[in-house]
């Protein structure tokens, strides 16, 4: 697949549909399978494409609730397995749900967190649920359908997630069928106990999986299609595969999907990755992937990612990036945050991540853009020329 035809004709004329209304989601245009189009949730209203900046534990990484207002976020995600460890389900229902407790008035986001499965603080998985190990007590925890949507739901979230089991890279397909049947029952489980205790507008996504095979990814993602979710997150990339390969099985999956439902690809930040994928038809991604570039001095600019700490910077006066009107960009210099890098003050940690996330934010606003004047095809080119990794 070319950088020309990711999945939608670049020559195609603006196409504008007027009053299409699938509950909370409304499409307002779109170029080829590129759309604009809004999120209603309990709490604000989401311009679609957007990228999400994750707040793990109720924090994003450096940043305050000030800062994701300044940057123009709308929506973030948290993770509920770990928020129900720390500080708890009952404290944070003492301060009147999660938007109250950090003070973030926009859309929440809630992980269930299957994908935790490719992390240490994974034990164990049957078909009734997931055995995790408390990364705070290393305690057993185990996790099934109803237990996480309850969890999510009291914490307050928008958008909660059903719970999935995510197949390690390198699974076989027998491996990953028995994956996806588990991912699916869990789905079902999910959606029944979210109808039975929704009465106050939240949503909730349900997770396709299909490992990197195009039976099971097609399979996953038409069932999941089939229930009655406000939308469908698309799990299980971007970890460990290569970009060609993750836009393959993308592509399985988002023919699957109705136009009339939201997309969200979850786990992906990489501009390139991103800029495809909206290209292709999704609508909304989350990931960390900017901040750990940030936290180890990798700077995301209009002419590709830099690194900060190299000796090159030690006296230069430019900023970060010359096209670039953060608050960051505006008043240092590279000097000055090279030698915050190597000095290892955490300020420069702080000045990283608050240009890249604003860089994130401005991306989808320029993205945005290039679906309503027709020119997504010219800005992909550019972007994954710059940031595309292997």
């Amino acid at each position: 697949m070319g950088a020309d035809d990711p999945g939608s004709n670049p020559g195609s004329p603006i196409k504008i549909l007027s009053k299409v209304v699938i509950m909370n989601f409304k499409i307002k245009n779109f170029f080829g399978n590129a759309r604009i189009s809004e999120l209603r949730t309990k709490h604000s209203r989401v311009e679609l494409p957007n990228f999400m900046p994750v707040a793990t534990k109720a924090a994003a990484k450096y940043l305050n609730c000030y800062h994701l207002k300044e940057l123009g976020v709308e929506a973030i995600i948290s993770n509920s397995f770990l928020l129900y460890l720390k500080p708890g389900v009952k404290v944070i229902k003492e301060f009147g749900g999660l938007h109250k407790f950090m003070n973030f008035n926009k859309t929440i986001f809630t992980d269930c967190g299957g994908f935790q499965k490719l992390r240490p603080m994974f034990l164990e998985s049957n078909n009734l649920g997931i055995t995790f190990k408390s990364p705070f007590t290393g305690e057993k925890h185990f996790i099934n359908p109803k237990k996480i949507i309850n969890i999510q739901y009291e914490l307050g979230s928008d958008v909660l997630v059903s719970l999935d089991d995510c197949p390690p890279y390198g699974s076989s397909l027998e491996e990953t069928m028995i994956s996806m049947k588990r991912t699916h029952s869990w789905a079902v489980e999910s959606l029944r106990e979210f109808e039975n205790i929704n009465n106050d507008k939240r949503l909730i996504f349900g997770i396709c999986q299909g490992g990197f095979f195009k039976k099971s990814r097609i399979e996953s993602a038409s069932f999941i299609n089939s229930l009655n979710f406000d939308g469908v997150a698309i799990g299980g990339l971007r970890i460990g595969e290569s970009f060609e390969k993750t836009f393959e099985m993308l592509r399985y999956s988002i023919s699957e999907i109705d136009d009339e439902k939201p997309r969200y690809l979850m786990g992906v930040g990489n501009p390139a990755d991103i800029v495809r994928a909206v290209r292709m038809g999704v609508d909304l991604f989350d990931s960390i992937y900017p901040v750990e570039n940030a936290r180890h001095g990798n700077i995301f600019t209009s002419n590709g990612k830099i690194d900060i700490e190299k000796a090159k910077f030690s006296n230069n006066k430019e900023r970060l990036d010359e096209n670039c009107n953060c608050k960051v960009c505006r008043k240092y210099s590279k000097a000055y945050i090279h030698h915050l890098f190597k000095t290892d003050e955490e300020l420069g940690k702080f000045l990283a991540v608050y240009h890249n996330q604003y860089f994130m934010q401005d991306l989808m606003r320029k993205i945005r853009a290039s679906i309503k004047d027709g020119s997504i095809g010219e800005l992909e080119r550019e972007i994954v020329k710059k940031f595309k990794t292997k």
